[in-house]
């Protein structure tokens, strides 16, 4: 950031508390450099950073519900010298993405008060086995749709975050765009003021000299003035662009900044809108516009959320049956003597139920389908809202650069009769009225045409913010 680096040091670019340094000699502040600046210290770009850091955090929480459990439970009496129990269970729970569960184990229960059906071996007693469902949650459970849902949201912030960057270079684009279009306009006006200002000294001169009439000073004076009044008010329009631009400036320190006086803006760089818009054309878009438009990709990939909650609901739907067999052995993993086979050693269990009406379950599922198809309407009248409004937008752009372009000849004509206005006047065939008539004309022509410019500045601004592109402009 050398370019910045000197902006600063020369006090074109102030932190807000600072006053602004009043100089005569300007320098161009081209929109590469704006974008640059906004790309490196923008609070904007910051927040949309941290989506893809929020997002990445969700995934590893999610991920963390997979992570293997150890577990202890301890459980002892005594009272008045007399060991009722002493039962310790130990282990190790690992769960799996497809619905098992994996469990190993110790268990260990002395005492004179032990229930019957906790009697081990003195050594203890090991276990290894597992865990699963055979109907509700075996395609899918809280955990492993969980675990889904943030792999989408992952995929799904990529394209948050290129539609948050496309909105923000949507907004400094366009508040460069108007400050650029103002600054023209103020030129004009000045040009014209001065110009001006120099035939109202030479009328003056003649009227001295008794060549014209007193008139004529009145004529050109009030002529003057009316551009000078003009100029003051492009000036403060202008200033008000500046400001609005220096919104989206801020320094390394997170100071904003503001546009000093001696800043000029310029149409270098501004090209890039047309090269843009050109490479991403609507008919290229308009067959591929789900593939390639940031915000309906995000919305498309937002389905895939609906249709993962729809199939936990589903899931709901069924009893619960779920399976649990452990091998034993005795103490810790003790083999077993010579012909007594480890599936002689076990210890299996089985869980059932069921809601007799299922009326929360299917009611559940019924919303679930609701909002996937609520869901799936939006993003079909998203697509067709963008599509009509690229198309609109890439008309007005098509309009609008054709007019800029056919405009110029008008403005090259007002010109031609201008020039030949004052070289009749030089051989005293013309009037000051009619040079002045074909002035005003060439400056409204002139001023016609900054409008038309700005204008296709701004159609492509909507055609590539509405494409979802300009995002690319800050990586």
């Amino acid at each position: 950031m050398n370019a910045l680096r000197k902006l600063l040091l020369h006090g074109c670019l102030l932190p807000l508390c600072l006053p602004a340094m009043a100089q005569s000699d300007t320098i161009a502040f081209p929109v590469k450099l704006v974008l640059d600046i906004v790309s490196d210290f923008h609070p904007t770009r910051r927040q949309a950073e941290l989506l893809t850091k929020s997002a990445d955090m969700n995934l590893r929480m999610a991920r963390g519900s997979f992570d293997p459990k150890f577990f202890l439970e301890n459980n002892n009496k005594q009272f008045q010298n007399k060991n009722y129990y002493d039962i310790l269970h130990t282990g190790l729970k690992v769960p799996t993405w497809f619905g098992l569960e994996g469990q190993l184990g110790y268990e260990q229960a002395l005492g004179t008060n032990l229930d019957p059906s906790e009697l081990l071996p003195s050594s203890g007693l090991s276990y290894a086995g597992l865990s699963m469902p055979l109907l509700r949650g075996l395609l899918t459970d809280q955990r492993r749709t969980a675990l889904a849902m943030a792999k989408v949201q992952v995929q799904s912030t990529v394209f948050e975050r290129q539609t948050m960057l496309n909105l923000l270079c949507a907004e400094v684009l366009a508040a460069y765009v108007q400050w650029y279009g103002s600054y023209l306009e103020h030129e004009l006006y000045s040009a014209a003021t001065r110009v001006g200002t120099l035939r109202l000294d030479q009328v003056k001169q003649s009227v001295q000299a008794g060549e014209r009439a007193r008139i004529d000073t009145l004529e050109n004076e009030v002529l003057r003035r009316n551009f000078a009044i003009s100029r003051d008010a492009a000036g403060a329009k202008m200033f008000k662009s500046a400001l609005e631009l220096s919104v989206h400036l801020w320094n390394a320190q997170g100071e904003p900044l503001e546009i000093g006086a001696r800043l000029k803006p310029t149409a270098l760089g501004l090209e890039v809108l047309d090269s843009m818009a050109e490479a991403w054309s609507f008919d290229r878009m308009r067959g591929n516009l789900p593939q390639i438009q940031p915000l309906l990709q995000e919305q498309n990939l937002n389905l895939n959320l609906y249709s993962l909650e729809r199939k936990l609901k589903q899931q709901a739907l069924l009893p619960e049956l779920n399976l649990k067999y452990n091998f034993l052995t005795e103490g810790m993993y003790r083999p077993n003597p010579a012909g007594v086979p480890y599936w002689n050693n076990y210890r299996w269990g089985i869980t059932a139920q069921t809601s007799l009406f299922l009326r929360k379950e299917r009611a559940a599922f019924s919303m679930a389908d609701v909002k996937l198809e609520q869901a799936q309407i939006k993003y079909r009248l998203k697509v067709l809202e963008t599509t009509r409004k690229l198309q609109a937008c890439w008309n007005m752009y098509v309009t609008y650069s054709k007019l800029e372009q056919d405009y110029r000849q008008v403005v090259g004509g007002y010109q031609a009769l201008l020039d030949a206005e004052l070289a009749r006047l030089s051989a005293g065939e013309s009037t000051l009225f009619l040079v002045n008539t074909r002035e005003i004309r060439l400056l409204e022509s002139k001023l016609k045409l900054v409008e038309y410019q700005t204008a296709r500045y701004r159609y492509a601004l909507d055609y590539l913010r509405e494409s979802g592109q300009l995002w690319r402009f800050l990586p």
